[in-house]
């Protein structure tokens, strides 16, 4: 071994104790106990290779390590985790066995290169053990040995070389597939093109919020879509079906103040009715107003504080409030199991606010399909309205920008444009409502992507052909694009924040490993094939020998999800060779399936 991997005149007393710290930090690591051994026999003979526990160790723990694969039992046993482990070994040596046997060759040497790169190769894929930026280290690689694989040098430089055949195996069955040079540029740039935008969506969901709709429209709808309407009835019929008693409710509320104490604030109690008061007058102020002519959801848009009804004009929806209740405040629910229907009723007091209530409706049992298709049609108003009053605000702001504002300035101000021109900001869409602090849900507000590679679908947006081939095209020192893009939300707005493109420089450097990469992607079938015929013809010939006992052993996992009527743990059957030639694939899948649910 050359110097930078050994250091001269180790003890055996040395080695003694990394022996007693690799026990420990395999015990610690998670595995079963009789994974690790001091002595005993192997798992299997390969090629007259013998595979002993401590070589599944390594290997458990280098998996793990650069791929990600979580620790939970149950999870392992489900995918077969240790099988595919010890599969992986199986055929890294039979890889390598093929590579000699046609006169290829790696030694020692190239796997101290490799290493003092700072990489290593497990199951074919090459990862870094060490930052971009930074010099091989002798006591970070021995750390690395000793506490992360549970290795000695010696065994690990040996592994290493059987990965560099095994790998230059697959290389060269790979190659047999042809790869222009169009398409590795094609892939380079689809890798290295990437670009990221600034957007405001304009949900067309949170603009039906402030629609009213008049019976008049209502009953043009249903006149213009009646076949549309029934099929949609026929489609949703069981929520009409088989209800308790329900009431649509429409709410106000103005916040009363907290009831909380001050600490010795002499202020506190003075303070907290003068503002008790004003809550109280403003929603006196808002009955009057109700009383004397404006609609309900006029005044509820411009005085409640409910985040969730205001801007819908206090509709709260259909309610049931005899069992359980609601769910709001109890005097709500009182108030509603007497008030007669369209009648406004007085100011209720309640721990969290001051509430005006209305019932705008009552059905129980099984709706009359008339009454449904009445709802059906109403909905479909709202919806319909709403998309042209999105489409409406994301043209008026896209006008804005172009003569001169810029995203993040128009959507700081009360207003849905921040401009004082009348246009469909008279609506209050904006970021508040004009003397209510309430906010909804879905209000325009100015986001970024991020990076994304061109033909990806866009993060926060999803696919969207229109809006990928406009970005790329447009110029990154304009504010926005000049368009409005449909979405199935609703319209948007976008402008590049940043974009970056590959060069003829960056594609020289990243030829080799994109050659290598596409070509085993594409070859993956034959690779498949050749590693599995090969372990299957060396396990006949008897050049492959499991020791079934060891092996069952070695495979247990500690769980208790799989036993049979006596308590007995059922292990999943194994035969050697039946994953070889996948390169860990069911590894990577299990670590990407965990990654996905974090």
């Amino acid at each position: 071994m050359i110097n930078f991997l050994r250091k001269k005149g180790t003890s055996i007393a040395v080695w003694l104790i990394l022996g007693v710290l690799a026990l420990a930090f395999g015990l610690s690591f998670g595995l079963p106990t009789q994974d690790i051994k001091l002595g005993g026999g192997g798992l299997a003979k390969v090629h007259g290779v013998h595979v002993r526990p401590n070589d599944f160790v390594y290997q458990y723990n280098a998996v793990s390590r650069t791929m990600g694969i979580p620790k939970d039992p149950r999870f392992q046993e489900q995918y077969g985790v240790k099988e595919e482990v010890l599969e992986t070994i199986v055929e890294r040596i039979v890889y390598a066995e093929a590579a000699e046997a046609i006169g290829l060759a790696a030694n020692t040497e190239d796997a101290e290169l490799l290493t003092r790169d700072g990489k290593l190769i497990v199951t074919g894929q090459t990862f870094p053990f060490l930052g971009s930026e930074q010099e091989f280290n002798y006591s970070i690689f021995s750390g690395m040995l000793r506490e992360w694989f549970m290795v000695s040098e010696p065994k690990y430089l040996e592994i290493q070389r059987q990965e560099l055949l095994a790998r230059t195996m697959r290389d060269l069955l790979a190659s047999t597939i042809g790869l222009s040079e169009v398409e590795l540029r094609n892939e380079y740039d689809s890798r290295e093109n990437q670009i990221s935008l600034r957007y405001i969506q304009f949900p067309s969901v949170y603009y039906s919020e402030i629609v009213d709709p008049s019976p008049a429209e209502i009953a043009d709808y249903k006149d213009g879509h009646i076949e549309e309407l029934a099929n949609r009835f026929e489609a949703q019929g069981s929520r009409f079906m088989k209800l308790p008693a329900q009431l649509r409710l429409r709410l106000l509320a103005v916040a009363r103040p907290p009831n909380e104490e001050m600490g010795n604030d002499p202020n506190h109690k003075d303070i907290t009715e003068t503002a008790n008061q004003q809550a109280r007058d403003t929603i006196e102020n808002a009955r009057k107003r109700i009383l004397g002519g404006e609609s309900f959801a006029s005044v509820a848009r411009d005085l409640s504080t409910d985040a969730g009804t205001a801007r819908a004009g206090g509709d709260y929806g259909w309610i049931t409030v005899e069992g359980s209740g609601s769910g709001l405040e109890s005097v709500i629910d009182e108030t509603a199991k007497q008030l007669p229907l369209e009648e406004i009723s007085a100011v209720l007091e309640g721990l969290d606010a001051y509430y005006l209530v209305r019932i705008d409706g009552k059905r129980e049992g099984d709706v009359a399909k008339s009454d449904a298709i009445e709802e059906l049609a109403y909905e479909a108003v709202k919806k319909d309205r709403g998309k042209i009053l999105a489409k409406q605000a994301a043209q008026e702001a896209l006008l804005a920008v172009n003569e001169g504002a810029t995203m993040a300035k128009l959507f700081r101000s009360p207003d849905v444009l921040g401009a004082s021109a009348p246009g469909i900001e008279q609506f209050a869409l904006g970021q508040e409502l004009a003397r209510g602090p309430a906010v909804s849900a879905g209000q325009p507000r100015v986001e970024e992507t991020g990076l994304f590679a061109r033909g990806r679908a866009i993060p926060g947006i999803g696919a969207n052909a229109d809006l990928t081939q406009a970005c790329w095209k447009a110029d990154p020192s304009r504010e926005a694009i000049d368009e409005v893009f449909e979405t199935a939300a609703g319209y948007l707005i976008a402008g590049v924040e940043n974009k970056q493109e590959g060069t003829d420089e960056g594609f020289t450097e990243s030829r080799e490993q994109l050659y290598r990469e596409l070509s085993l992607r594409r070859g993956a079938p034959i690779l498949a094939k050749f590693g599995k015929r090969r372990c299957l013809e060396a396990r006949g010939r008897g050049d492959i020998k499991p020791n079934n006992s060891q092996i069952k052993r070695q495979l247990a996992y500690e769980t208790s999800d799989t036993v049979d009527d006596s308590g007995k743990k059922i292990t999943k059957p194994y035969a050697m060779c039946d994953r070889v030639g996948g390169q860990g694939n069911i590894l990577k899948l299990s670590a990407a399936l965990a990654g996905s649910r974090q």
